[in-house]
């Protein structure tokens, strides 16, 4: 494991957690919750380790930016509605 890649602990009860592999300290696996964003210590010897994805690859994910630009729907709508509002403001 390295820092940074995605990890899925599963308890021997059932319980999973996702989050990113932080570091190894005394014999157990510190992960940063991947939704609270909290150290989740880890035993290593009970918990089954699932790798996923590393942060990078989510992160690029998420920080896509939506490059459309508008339709000309949008702008004939902000010119009108850009013209109602000037003939009323100004008389």
């Amino acid at each position: 494991m390295k820092v940074g890649d995605l990890i899925t602990a599963t308890w021997p009860d059932g319980v999973k957690v996702s989050g990113y592999y932080a570091r190894t300290e005394r014999g157990y696996v510190i992960l940063l919750d991947q939704k609270t964003r909290t150290e989740v210590p880890c035993s290593a010897h009970s918990v089954h380790f699932e790798m996923g994805d590393t942060m990078e690859e989510i992160e690029t994910t998420y920080l896509k930016k939506d490059e459309s630009s508008p339709t000309w729907v949008t702008v004939a709508w902000g010119i009108f509605i850009g013209l109602i509002i000037g003939k009323w403001w100004w008389g």
